[in-house]
């Protein structure tokens, strides 16, 4: 999936200290874009939403956003396809279980069940 860049710029006036920031979105306005937990939203030119939290180890810490002004249909279909992820998890998950109860496939301890364990005996 692509996702979206903001592009912040710093201007500084040396003799008086004054600093203005600018902003640019590198991207169509369609695309989410991915933010630290705890980077101000408020002072972007755009108002963004928040769509998902990330909770996986590559993504830890981060939200993911898309602009208001593109959250109908993107926002609903970006929210729409994260659940259906989540459900067919759940049921490939629960799946594999129910495998290893009825002897029909073995996922060592530890290990991510996946549809390589599905035919594998325990080692007694």
């Amino acid at each position: 999936m692509d996702y979206a860049t903001i592009e912040a710029t710093r201007h500084e006036i040396h003799p008086t200290g004054i600093t203005h920031t600018t902003y640019k979105w590198i991207g169509g306005k369609h695309l989410p874009v991915i933010l630290d937990y705890n980077e101000r939203v408020e002072n972007l030119p755009w108002q963004l939403v928040p769509v998902h939290n990330h909770t996986d180890h590559y993504h830890y810490g981060k939200v993911t956003y898309i602009r208001k002004d593109a959250y109908i249909p993107y926002g609903i279909l970006f929210n729409a396809k994260q659940k259906i992820k989540e459900v067919v998890r759940l049921v490939f998950y629960r799946f594999i279980a129910t495998l290893n109860v009825w002897n029909l496939a073995y996922t060592p301890q530890g290990s991510v069940p996946s549809w390589r364990d599905i035919g594998k005996k325990r080692n007694y």
